[in-house]
């Protein structure tokens, strides 16, 4: 686990414009979702991020108070981790600065929580967020046919770190 001022300072956060933050309930309700996002939040039964978060490994990443994203890693067993992330419609007017930031926190996270696979679930109708996994070097592994609480197919994506 982490602090928010060690992630900032390990993955070179410009601090001057941004800042990451503890996740509180706050910055979900707060943030402008995209409505492939709302849809999917609202089809859990409960809060899956204010349920499943780990203090010390969901953080905010805020632009002033405007939040940006929501991203979380969820510990399955030693060396294996969930990641997710919830973009909000400001991610579009910050993307490169935090597609680097991106790239940088999961080399960092890997290495402190001693990882060697992330991994995580897109949805198939969300483009640009298999654009940007993608990105990020995760491999398509595979189709999950009905799996989210949406009742939608997802892919499962996984990245391992050497």
């Amino acid at each position: 686990m982490f602090t928010a001022s060690e992630l900032q300072t390990q993955i070179g956060l410009d601090t001057s414009k941004y800042r990451f933050e503890y996740y509180n309930p706050s910055h979900l309700q707060n943030a402008s979702l995209r409505d492939i996002d709302k849809q999917l939040i609202n089809s859990f039964e409960i809060n899956f991020i204010d349920e499943k978060h780990i203090d010390g490994l969901t953080f905010t990443a805020l632009y002033g108070n405007t939040v940006i994203m929501i991203v979380g890693v969820y510990p399955l067993w030693t060396g294996v981790a969930d990641i997710f992330m919830v973009a909000t419609t400001h991610l579009h007017d910050h993307k490169f600065h935090f597609h680097r930031t991106t790239h940088r926190f999961l080399r960092y996270s890997a290495i402190k929580l001693k990882l060697w696979r992330y991994q995580c679930y897109v949805c198939a109708l969300n483009v640009l967020a298999i654009k940007w996994i993608e990105a990020c070097y995760f491999t398509n592994e595979g189709r999950l046919k009905k799996f989210g609480p949406d009742k939608l197919d997802y892919f499962i994506y996984g990245r391992v770190f050497e």
